[in-house]
């Protein structure tokens, strides 16, 4: 009897395991292919990147700000006067002529259409200062 106790639980823990990994599997699938990322060119020696879950309705803008609080740099914009994005200024930058071009999926995007383009599971997003 005791053997069987034994074998019992070997094979509940074995279910268990394998369960376990599945759904790790499974989740961990899931969440890469909902996600998207961001590349950000400080300058030649610095750049970052940063990668995270895709919410419905996410825009450029969105992720710039997220991005920004998860990495602990500054993230502002102006506005012109018709309230579109005329510059963006990211950890203090730009500076003197310089201005920060986005692209996604390596198309240039203009700063005025920040806020109104959706991003996409697997969408890249580069900022170069130029």
């Amino acid at each position: 009897m005791e053997n069987k106790t034994k074998i019992f639980w070997i094979i509940v823990g074995l279910s268990l395991a394998l369960i376990y990994a599945d759904n790790v599997r499974l989740n961990f699938g899931s969440s890469q292919a909902q996600t998207a990322g961001l590349m950000i060119y400080f300058d030649q020696d610095r750049k970052r990147m940063f990668e995270g879950p895709v919410i419905d309705g996410m825009t450029l803008l969105d992720t710039l700000a997220a991005s920004a609080a998860a990495g602990n740099f500054d993230f502002d914009f102006a506005l012109d006067e018709n309230g579109k994005i005329k510059s963006v200024v990211l950890d203090g930058r730009p500076g003197g002529n310089q201005h920060w071009q986005f692209y996604l999926n390596k198309k240039p995007v203009a700063n005025p259409d920040l806020p109104e383009i959706r991003i996409r599971a697997g969408d890249l997003i580069e900022a170069k200062l130029e």
